[in-house]
């Protein structure tokens, strides 16, 4: 159903995006390796775990100006909250919108705290996706990949693209979980390991 979805919209005749794979050694800064971030590119990329998704998260706000954060994580360091939280005090990050696993509430209760004081909005649920959107009137940009909002000396890898309708699919789905609008047809709070309600 969503493979027929996707095939229908819009985006199967937008023009064809660059892609630039990001092979990041584990010596490398963000600068180095990624470049100047372009309109109409995709970044595959993977690194040796010398800058974490919050790095790339501020890297990426130099670049394009103030924002709208959208995220979803398994989890989240108190560093790593501290940080979205001072992007948002100083104006870089317009607002921030995030999805959390339940078990954030067990490893970190202190994100917890801090996002319900901070963020626009923060839900705990059944959450394994790693993912962030940075929007604002003249950039659409979106990563999914395997690091959460932690410091991980391990290698991780991932995908940046500057495509608007990828963009936006990632935060409609992720803002309507949190909403609780069920976008999975139930409410994944409440969803049990074999999938059931």
């Amino acid at each position: 159903m969503l493979f027929e979805l996707a095939s229908n919209s819009a985006a199967t005749v937008e023009h064809r995006s660059t892609v630039r794979p990001v092979l990041c050694k584990a010596t490398q800064e963000l600068r180095e390796a990624f470049g100047t971030i372009k309109h109409g590119y995709e970044y595959p990329h993977t690194t040796g775990a010398n800058w974490s998704t919050h790095d790339l998260i501020a890297y990426c706000v130099d670049q394009i100006g103030a924002c709208d954060m959208t995220a979803a994580t398994w989890s989240c360091a108190t560093h790593a909250a501290e940080k979205l939280i001072s992007m948002q005090t100083s104006g870089q990050l317009t607002s921030i919108y995030m999805l959390v696993d339940w078990r954030v509430q067990v490893r970190t209760p202190g994100v917890l705290e801090l996002a319900k004081c901070h963020f626009n909005d923060i839900r705990v649920s059944s959450c394994h996706a790693k993912a962030f959107v940075l929007m604002n009137k003249n950039w659409s940009i979106s990563y999914v990949g395997s690091a959460n909002f932690t410091n991980n000396p391990r290698i991780e890898c991932g995908h940046l693209s500057t495509n608007r309708h990828t963009a936006e699919f990632h935060r409609n789905w992720i803002r309507s979980e949190i909403a609780l609008a069920k976008p999975f047809g139930m409410d994944m709070r409440k969803a049990k390991p074999d999938g059931r309600a």
